[in-house]
């Protein structure tokens, strides 16, 4: 199927209803459309029709968003290589909303060295920034890497998403908007 678009002049109000959907317009775009439709306007609406090749993430591949900027300034900050494998390992393992529930003594056998060794690693990553710790709960900072899409996950998820950002008093540039789903 090749691209085929429907063109169509509709009375605004007979778009109401798609300005509460989640439709992907831009808050501007409601308003300028709910303007349109107080005022008895007519708009032009597309409809743009294609095939799709869904693609999928494997079952069990580990995975997580990355903000390269701000990953750059973690590396920039003197992260070690020891360092970058203990963020690998963490990456892997961290729950969606970037939670971290690891034991130390559990990744120093895994890695064949003390749980002294990990947990300097641990305070050193802190200190540049990539965890946060918050309301006694360990995070990695969801302005560097992200686990999952905060409109998928459930209401504790989506908390633990936003207790995870720390800017580092400018240092990482804000990403994530956090959006209460109804």
């Amino acid at each position: 199927m090749t691209f085929q678009t429907r063109v169509e002049t509709v009375p605004a109000d007979e778009v109401r209803n798609e300005l509460d959907a989640e439709s992907g317009l831009t808050d501007d775009a409601k308003q300028a459309l709910a303007g349109a439709a107080a005022a008895g306007g007519v708009i032009e609406k597309r409809t743009t029709y294609r095939e799709t090749s869904p693609v999928a993430i494997e079952k069990g591949a580990a995975f997580c968003l990355a903000f390269l900027g701000n990953f750059r300034q973690l590396l920039d900050a003197g992260t070690t290589t020891h360092e970058m494998k203990v963020v690998a390992y963490v990456l892997e393992r961290m729950e969606y909303g970037n939670l971290v529930s690891l034991s130390q003594t559990a990744m120093a056998n895994d890695f064949g060295c003390s749980r002294q060794a990990i947990s300097k690693h641990f305070k050193s990553l802190e200190k540049r920034g990539f965890f946060v710790r918050k309301d006694g709960h360990l995070f990695v900072n969801s302005t560097i890497f992200a686990k999952g899409l905060a409109t998928r996950m459930d209401k504790e998820r989506r908390q633990h998403l936003t207790a995870a950002q720390d800017t580092r008093g400018g240092r990482f540039a804000p990403t994530l908007k956090a959006k209460d789903k109804r």
